[in-house]
């Protein structure tokens, strides 16, 4: 019998360096990528471009970066 997955919690990643993150698609990736995206799906080449050139070149960790997402 295959155990059930946990869901996945991005706290235990917080330590994370946030320009690594979208190197492999994984659970951390998508989930950066939900909280930083907010729902919206109308973005342009320019802006996902944008979005993802200032993810890449932060010196942030994932914890730091997400926090003005947090409500």
């Amino acid at each position: 019998m295959k155990l059930p997955t946990p869901p996945f919690d991005i706290n235990t990643m917080a330590h994370r360096k946030v320009c690594y993150v979208l190197q492999k698609q994984d659970q951390l990736h998508f989930a950066l990528l939900d909280i930083v995206s907010q729902g919206r799906s109308d973005w342009t080449l320019a802006e996902w471009e944008s979005l993802v050139a200032d993810i890449e070149s932060s010196d942030l960790t994932v914890g730091e970066y997400i926090q003005p997402y947090q409500i």
